[in-house]
């Protein structure tokens, strides 16, 4: 990767990089960007590339250190669209830390700024945290017309983000139980997720086709999804964690008891240690209208 000589230039390149999901790429020229922009006096784009930045170091969990500043170009910038990108970063740190109320109060903020900023498309990110934030919140239905916002929004020119817009209104679909529509997004979502070989997107795709199976009563196809997303998955991540459930409740609709014990017993011993006592619980209901396997 050759260095763009200018704050903008690097500032171009890296919004690229990670409408590719090249996360290391975005973060290096988010920095150099930086750097430039303090070298050359450009106030402006430097708050940018703070901002940019900020939201890589969020996702990698380092939000700690650049919450403050983020508060502070929310607060006082003088440019709308980096009011914007702050607002939206700070949105997604406190999605990570499960405080929804926090976070939908920042995404708030931020689709306010955004809107006078005349950020366009990329309104698109948005509509998109939105309709997550009310799927943590267990309010699909609100969900629902916020990704259909994204979807409408999101530029054509951007398969990556289009593809993880609609798998998010794929799985909603299926939640709400249109299951042949929902199927159907999510089966596209994969296939473009495949092809750009973004590999924990299309596990992430995958384990929301397995959920839209499971509630079609097709237990087979359900248990095939979660396997392969179970092998692809960080075993410690929230994933694995997906991945074991489905498998639980598959084997349960499958009539496979004793396996869906197995399933449901390694989901407890390696995620919930201090919960064994659930398993029998577990067994006896049925969660899948109370669990969403998104939060």
């Amino acid at each position: 990767m050759t260095s763009p000589s200018s704050a903008q230039a690097c500032l171009a390149e890296g919004r690229e990089a990670l409408f590719r999901f090249e996360l290391r790429d975005a973060e290096a020229l988010f920095r150099r960007a930086r750097s430039l922009a303090r070298r050359d006096h450009e106030g402006v784009l430097e708050e940018r590339a703070f901002c940019l930045h900020s939201g890589l170091l969020i996702e990698a969990g380092d939000s700690d250190q650049v919450a403050s500043g983020l508060r502070a170009v929310l607060s006082t910038s003088a440019e709308l669209r980096n009011r914007y990108l702050a607002g939206y970063n700070l949105a997604r740190a406190f999605e990570l830390r499960r405080e929804i109320h926090k976070a939908t109060f920042y995404a708030r903020s931020a689709m306010q700024w955004g809107q006078l900023a005349g950020v366009g498309q990329e309104l698109a990110a948005s509509y998109n945290q939105l309709g997550n934030l009310m799927v943590a919140r267990g309010d699909l239905a609100a969900a629902h017309p916020e990704y259909e916002r994204a979807q409408a929004m999101c530029p054509e020119g951007r398969p990556l983000w289009r593809a993880m817009i609609e798998e998010n209104l794929g799985y909603v679909e299926a939640a709400l139980g249109h299951l042949g529509a929902g199927a159907a997004m999510i089966e596209r979502s994969l296939a473009t997720l495949e092809t750009l070989g973004t590999l924990e997107l299309a596990t992430t795709a995958r384990l929301s086709l397995s959920f839209a199976r499971l509630q079609a009563g097709r237990g087979a196809d359900a248990t095939h999804l979660a396997l392969e997303s179970l092998a692809a998955a960080d075993p410690h991540g929230e994933q694995a964690k997906t991945a074991l459930y489905l498998l639980a409740e598959a084997a349960k609709i499958n009539g496979h008891r004793t396996e869906a014990r197995i399933w449901f017993e390694r989901l407890l011993r390696e995620f919930y240690p201090q919960q064994l006592h659930l398993l029998e619980l577990l067994m006896i209901l049925d969660l899948r209208g109370l669990v969403s396997i998104k939060t």
